[in-house]
């Protein structure tokens, strides 16, 4: 099962690359694509929604069917390497078409919590687990709206999906090698019993 640290530590860095620039869309869009801001916003939030509603589902029946880490792994490295080309977009439907490109493998990441709530016996673990979760949303979102303001006057603000890019990269080196070194460590103790 995947550690509750790395689902929680993984959800804040979705949310937050989520929220940062997003009250920022209509005059990010206005100044740099060139449309009218509030409308392409609208129609934005609009697409994106679409797809997590149609792919969160999907999600959860492949991960029925496939491993959850492997499915998890897949989709941290596809949202470093969208978020990388999201970070050069330089018109409104490349953004849009990118933005959407990111939602479908970023749809997985959000079921992880139900997966690690679903994973739980002890109905005091699953309560501390929501209040953890609710806290760790709301943090994100906070974090995203404080350094969103700063993070919108730079020069180039789409870059800030490459530090997430990276952020994605190290989750998923750091769930590939949890099991590698569980996998080292029973073997270690197999050993030693013989």
């Amino acid at each position: 099962m995947i550690s509750t640290r790395f689902v929680f530590i993984c959800l804040f860095m979705t949310m937050t690359s989520e929220v940062l620039l997003s009250p920022f869309y209509p005059q990010y869009f206005t100044n740099a694509f060139h449309v009218d801001g509030v409308m392409m916003t609208s129609f934005f939030i609009i697409c994106c929604r679409i797809v997590v509603i149609v792919m969160t589902p999907l999600w959860g029946m492949l991960l029925k069917k496939w491993n959850v880490k492997y499915v998890v792994v897949t989709s941290l490295l596809m949202t470093a390497l969208i978020k990388v080309i999201l970070s050069e977009a330089s018109t409104f439907y490349g953004f849009l078409a990118t933005s959407l490109a990111l939602l479908v493998f970023q749809s997985s990441l959000y079921l992880l919590y139900p997966y690690l709530v679903g994973g739980m016996k002890n109905g005091q673990k699953k309560a501390s687990a929501a209040t953890t979760y609710v806290f760790i949303v709301h943090t994100a979102i906070i974090v995203a709206s404080l350094f969103g303001s700063a993070i919108i006057a730079w020069e180039m603000p789409l870059k800030v999906y490459q530090y997430f890019a990276l952020a994605d990269m190290v989750l998923a080196v750091w769930l590939i090698t949890r099991k590698a070194s569980s996998l080292k460590k029973k073997k270690h103790q197999h050993t030693f019993k013989v």
